[in-house]
């Protein structure tokens, strides 16, 4: 068994085999140094209290039928070109606590990776990859953003998510998501695009957001061409920047159940017709102080009113 009560450097690789126990205790800290390798292996579990920090080109793996967790509080920062890997049947939890990945993490064999409801995964770098969706699970109440992005697409966004956030002030081109990011079950919120901007999907494909999109800054992109809906469970509220419908052309539809509310700049540029349609069983509310252009339908389609 190990404990650690202050910081554990790993400079070469070491590793947890057998049925072996590890915790890093308050106030500690685990470094696994450039080139380092740190392993939880056999049915060895570890618990991390305190801070991990993965160098570039280090190595933090989870195989066999070990677990490993990181509890409330902890943070766990994955360098340039870090790799996490969880494979055969090892597990890794996140309960309370951060990832900021800059690197790599993959998964192999039935490895499993989990946030829970108050867990955080923060993608800090331009493209990279999300952790497999085919094997990573979004608690409801956990939350994913993209604080990194510059001019590439991110790939993985294919997952099941809770709350996703964009905030990203040092993007500088506008990033197709390629209609992969289609199911936030929470909230959608955008802070920031910097100079660029980003689009949902070029071809029109469908996004569900079970909670409010709240834009905050930057330029939105629904779509370029197609028909898809934008499906929002709860508010629809554009604060600053702008929202673009329909880049091109296409029939796009924005449907929210919540309240309309409008101080940036909601747009159609396309050649189509967009339409906007209001569809709860419960009064819905229409503020308007910011600008509508191009051609917007209204339809009213809820029995609650406005």
């Amino acid at each position: 068994d190990l404990h650690v009560f202050g910081t554990l450097v790993v400079g070469s690789n070491v590793i947890l085999q057998g049925a072996a126990t590890a915790i890093s205790e308050p106030n500690s800290a685990l470094d696994i140094g450039r080139l380092g390798s740190f392993a939880v292996l056999g049915t060895s579990s570890v618990q991390f209290l305190s801070p991990v920090t993965i160098a570039s080109t280090s190595d933090f793996i989870v195989g066999d039928a070990a677990t490993a967790t990181l509890a409330s509080g902890s943070i766990l920062t994955n360098g340039t070109q870090g790799v996490i890997d969880v494979s055969i049947s090892g597990s890794l939890s996140f309960a309370g606590s951060t990832v900021i990945n800059e690197g790599l993490i993959t998964t192999g064999g039935s490895g499993t990776i989990s946030f829970d409801a108050t867990s955080e995964y923060v993608h800090a770098q331009d493209g990279g990859s999300f952790p497999p969706a085919s094997s990573t699970t979004w608690a409801t109440g956990s939350t994913a953003s993209i604080t990194g992005a510059d001019r590439n697409t991110t790939s993985g966004l294919d997952a099941s998510f809770s709350n996703f956030v964009w905030n990203s002030p040092a993007q500088s081109k506008e990033i197709d998501l390629q209609g992969v990011l289609i199911s936030v079950s929470g909230d959608l919120t955008i802070s920031s695009t910097g100079s660029g901007s980003i689009m949902f999907s070029a071809a029109g494909t469908a996004l569900n957001i079970g909670g409010n999109y709240t834009q905050d800054g930057g330029n939105v992109v629904f779509q370029d061409t197609g028909s898809a809906a934008m499906t929002v469970g709860g508010d629809f509220q554009l604060n600053v920047g702008t929202f673009n419908l329909a880049a091109t052309g296409g029939t796009p539809v924005l449907d929210v159940n919540g309240d309309l509310l409008i101080a940036g700049a909601l747009e159609n540029t396309g050649s189509g017709t967009a339409t906007i349609s209001l569809s709860s069983a419960s009064t819905q509310i229409i503020d308007v102080s910011g600008s509508l252009s191009g051609l917007i339908n209204l339809e009213l389609n809820g029995s609650g009113g406005i």
